[in-house]
């Protein structure tokens, strides 16, 4: 599989060869939709919260005597059938709702959506980019004609200049190549990284 490599001023110099087992894999729509679930399952913060009927306030007596009144008999005004009263089986903080992938699935889900830029062609090895100046990062995605869409930047650690660069972009999310996920591949547009880091992903 041939990836082509851009310099800085957007023009195709050579190409590299990348992993077909990464690069080169067929579409599975299955596979796909179980890993973009799993994703957004676990990337939602557990908010709902209640309170069962030992952690609402009051409840401390008896509301009345057990027997000689002709109603009901109730030992605590917290019972889950009196109005105020805990919550039966409710969500909690504490309950694990994540959900789980296996790896060789999440990889293989990742692997296709790599491959799909690739087939689309919106997947640029850019060489230097890695000390580019916003000025001409613009001309860049001006000239691979993708500025103003959604754009990936993988970048690495040690990347820090071209990190500052881009982080505050319009429309350019900037992640890390040890993040790199189905989910944020697939919502944009193209796919920008540097030579080294396309040869990279394992």
């Amino acid at each position: 599989m041939k990836v082509k490599v851009y310099n800085k001023s957007g023009k195709s110099e050579t190409t590299i060869t990348v992993a077909d087992d990464i690069f080169g894999k067929k579409w599975n729509d299955q596979l796909m939709a179980q890993a973009i679930r799993v994703f957004l399952a676990n990337r939602k913060p557990a908010m709902a919260n209640t309170l069962g009927r030992g952690e609402v306030r009051g409840g401390g007596r008896k509301p009345w005597r057990q027997k000689g009144t002709g109603r009901a008999r109730v030992g605590s005004n917290r019972s889950p059938i009196w109005r105020g009263g805990g919550i039966t089986f409710g969500p909690t903080l504490l309950r694990n709702r994540s959900l789980a992938i296996p790896k060789k699935m999440r990889l293989g889900a990742r692997n296709i959506a790599l491959s799909q830029k690739v087939t689309e062609k919106m997947l640029f090895a850019v060489k230097g980019i890695e000390k580019i100046s916003r000025k001409e990062l613009v001309t860049l995605l001006e000239k691979l004609d993708i500025l103003g869409k959604r754009i990936l930047l993988i970048t690495e650690k040690n990347q820090t200049s071209l990190i500052r660069t881009a982080r505050n972009m319009v429309g350019i999310t900037v992640i890390g190549r040890d993040s790199l996920n189905t989910y944020d591949l697939l919502s944009n547009h193209a796919v920008l990284a540097s030579e080294d880091v396309v040869k990279s992903i394992k």
